[in-house]
């Protein structure tokens, strides 16, 4: 019998392996031969996704917009986002915060236009969350008062 590792059986988000340890022991003299079988199981936590993010509010000020954004992940901790913007109806997404570890910022002025935001975060082991197809958010979705 030979010492070595095998998995036995793979279950959704488990596998089973199987253990076999042979050896030989000096004992008072004698010369013992062992086997040590054993099962044991591992939990296999596949690759996710960075984290949730979105921007989840935005509030008219000074003339522009405070727009916040938030995000979380199961596996890891979030260090950092990327926000995007684009004038609306049909203008193209552009970088307007990179790597920020704020959660809010002033945008502004913006002179009678509209725009919308996404967001997408960053983990702990440095894994980007895809970008959002659509917006989070518009600035036509606040009515100014």
């Amino acid at each position: 019998m030979e010492t070595g590792l095998t998995i036995l059986r793979r279950l959704p988000g488990r596998q089973i392996f199987g253990i076999v340890a042979v050896g030989l022991v000096a004992v008072a003299g004698l010369l013992l031969i062992f086997s040590l079988v054993g099962l044991f199981s591992v939990r296999v936590i596949e690759e996710q996704r960075a984290g949730n993010s979105r921007v989840t509010r935005i509030v008219p000020e000074m003339r522009g917009y405070r727009v916040y954004w938030s995000g979380s992940s199961e596996l890891s901790d979030i260090t950092r986002y990327d926000v995007q913007i684009r004038e609306l109806p049909d203008g193209g997404w552009r970088d307007w915060k990179r790597a920020t570890t704020a959660t809010s910022a002033w945008f502004g002025p913006t002179e009678g236009k509209d725009f919308a935001f996404r967001v997408r975060a960053y983990d702990s082991a440095g894994n980007a969350e895809p970008w959002p197809a659509d917006a989070s958010r518009t600035t036509e979705d606040v009515s100014r008062r």
